[in-house]
């Protein structure tokens, strides 16, 4: 699915699609787990996991904590950063693979906490491709004139379906939330969309997935003992797969953009771990400088990991000029992926 037409395309080199971000905001839990931490649990030490991941700890939700929680927080950082009050926002979209539970939907209980009443609301499940996709839906439907500002948040506690008992996988994950606060561009300054495309390959809906706990294979004593509600990837084939995949999607928007990757200030490159950023950057000729990691002390955070940087990235008071680009690629279970563009006007 592409919010682009070539038209669209030769407007967009000057002044993008007529959305753009008006705030941002982000959340992470304040107790974390290190490496060191992990090596008490598996047999692991932080010597075999950085060099491999780029990781050295990750935050971890309280007890009390849920997903709801931690969008809440990240949502109504980003709405003060926009100096947008709750009720104008009219919509509230929630990318999350882990909600409080499977009914109500997140997006309701975060209506509530943030006092969105005028706000249409739903979870939008793409895994860690997820974030892009919120985005980009919000993004058709305020071009459309469906909505007018809309609140977009990727929020996750992936700790609560990591498997501690495998060296492999419980490494990578982390909670935390990532806002933006989307809005017509009406002529202000500011970060605009120039680029949004989202796609799908469910022939690989395999590769990572919770197995039980849906419709398929219920709950049960059975499920619970043999670990099936526990987060399952095949690394190589996701090593693989992630790092084509998010190659492909970002030339393909330098193309229909008639760009280089010269023109990017910034890639930003789902953080799922060093090895698979590191290879993207490479495989599309962007320079170490141009390439954000902010893997280190938070972890794969799934569909909060993009808006969760580029919020952290202010915070340490980076910032785009007039002109300057920044290009966001993930990937995610199902298989999905995205890319987005934005430049600051």
């Amino acid at each position: 699915m592409l919010i682009q037409t070539q038209q669209q395309v030769e407007r967009g080199k000057r002044s993008g699609l007529g959305v753009i971000v008006r705030g941002l905001g982000h959340y992470l839990p304040e107790a974390s787990i290190t490496n060191d931490d992990l090596s008490r649990m598996v047999d692991t030490t932080d010597e075999w996991i950085f060099p491999r991941t780029g990781i050295r700890s990750r935050h971890i939700a309280s007890p009390d904590q849920a997903t709801s929680d931690l969008a809440s927080f990240a949502g109504a950082e980003a709405l003060a950063d926009a100096g947008v009050l709750p009720e104008e926002i009219d919509l509230l979209v929630i990318a999350t693979a882990t909600p409080d539970s499977p009914v109500p939907p997140c997006s309701a209980i975060v209506q509530n906490k943030l006092k969105l009443f005028n706000a249409a609301g739903m979870d939008l499940s793409a895994a860690c491709a997820g974030f892009v996709f919120a985005a980009h839906t919000a993004a058709g439907l305020i071009r459309g004139g469906l909505h007018r500002r809309a609140l977009v948040i990727g929020a996750e506690t992936l700790t609560r379906m990591t498997d501690y008992t495998d060296r492999q996988s419980c490494i990578l994950f982390g909670d935390g939330a990532g806002a933006m606060v989307l809005g017509p561009a009406d002529g202000n300054a500011g970060l605009e969309l120039a680029y949004s495309h989202v796609g799908m390959d469910g022939r690989h809906a395999e590769m990572i997935r919770v197995p039980a706990g849906g419709s398929r294979r219920p709950a049960s004593e059975e499920t619970v003992r043999q670990h099936e509600h526990f987060l399952t990837l095949k690394g190589s084939e996701v090593f693989r797969r992630a790092v084509e995949t998010m190659t492909a999607a970002g030339k393909r928007a330098l193309t229909e953009l008639d760009l280089t990757i010269a023109d990017m200030r910034w890639v930003v490159p789902h953080q799922a771990n060093a090895r698979i950023m590191n290879a993207v950057g490479s495989a599309l000729g962007a320079r170490e400088e141009q390439l954000i990691s902010d893997i280190a002390t938070v972890g794969n955070t799934s569909a909060a990991s993009l808006p969760l940087a580029l919020s952290r990235l202010r915070a340490r008071g980076e910032s785009l000029a007039s002109g300057e680009r920044v290009m966001l690629l993930t990937f995610g279970a199902g298989a999905t992926w995205g890319c987005q563009v934005y430049q600051q006007n």
